[in-house]
């Protein structure tokens, strides 16, 4: 105890000797437990493939042609993991879903000069940027006229009109929102458009994409044939052992009842 209490935290430490990594029959046996089946051969216009999601997130990546969405500059590419039931490892790669808002259509606004606001906001939002080094063509990418009725005060389930207003990439909702806020949108031909406030500016990105797509916890994703593609060596980019892409609107997501209940490792 003596020799110990004169030792300080460096001598502690300081060992002489290599700890041993595991080998044998029982690391081996571990490794044959945990290591996964070699995937079967698939063809994407002939098969389908289905996989349980288990965790999802997003990144910037580039818009693509053969996809919806922008059609050049910066798009958000939702990645969902999962495994399918043989227990291949799964990386999907969903293009085409930007992030938008709502606003109360203001007064003056209409079918006939929406292109005129689209414009207005699209110019305010790109001269709010204080660099553009991921080259943002189209901030504003479309706005629409919808009918929805709002939560706020009792309205008697009564439609008002909003436009809804659809945005390249995640980051700009809150900068069209304080745009928007502080009235600094300015549209020619109407001279009071003012201050409006934007409603459900302050969902996330990938609460919004599950929502719209009705992916919830851990369910099976189903890609028809012919609607997805697998990537070339030289485009993968995690450890899956299938990467794939798919265009937003083309999966079907399973509710968890019946034989979609079943789950895997």
């Amino acid at each position: 105890e003596d020799h110990l209490a004169g030792l300080d935290d460096d001598d502690m430490m300081d060992t002489d000797f290599s700890i041993p990594e595991g080998e044998g029959v029982a690391m081996e046996s571990t490794y044959e437990k945990w290591t996964r089946p070699a995937p079967s051969s698939l063809d994407p216009t002939k098969d389908s493939l289905s996989f349980q999601q288990v965790e999802l997130d997003h990144y910037i990546g580039r818009a693509r042609k053969d996809m919806p969405g922008a059609r050049e500059g910066p798009a958000p590419v939702v990645r969902m993991f999962g495994v399918t039931m043989e227990g291949n490892s799964v990386c999907c790669h969903v293009h085409g879903f930007h992030p938008y808002i709502y606003l109360p259509t203001p007064s003056g606004i209409n079918k006939d000069n929406l292109v005129n606001f689209r414009k207005a906001l699209n110019k305010a939002l790109i001269d709010d940027l204080k660099n553009n080094n991921i080259g943002i063509v189209d901030a504003v990418l479309n706005c629409e006229l919808v009918q929805k009725s709002t939560i706020y005060g009792f309205q008697g389930n009564k439609m008002s009109q909003f436009i809804k207003i659809t945005l390249a990439i995640p980051k700009l909702i809150a900068a069209s929102k304080r745009l928007l806020d502080r009235g600094e949108v300015r549209v020619p031909d109407v001279p009071n458009l003012g201050a409006s406030k934007p409603f459900e500016a302050n969902i996330d990105f990938e609460i919004r994409f599950m929502a719209d797509n009705k992916v919830v916890g851990c369910n099976w994703i189903e890609l028809p044939p012919g609607a997805w593609t697998v990537r070339e060596a030289s485009a993968v980019t995690s450890r899956s052992q299938i990467e794939i892409d798919v265009a937003w609107n083309k999966f079907v997501s399973h509710q968890p009842e019946g034989e979609w209940l079943k789950v895997r490792e």
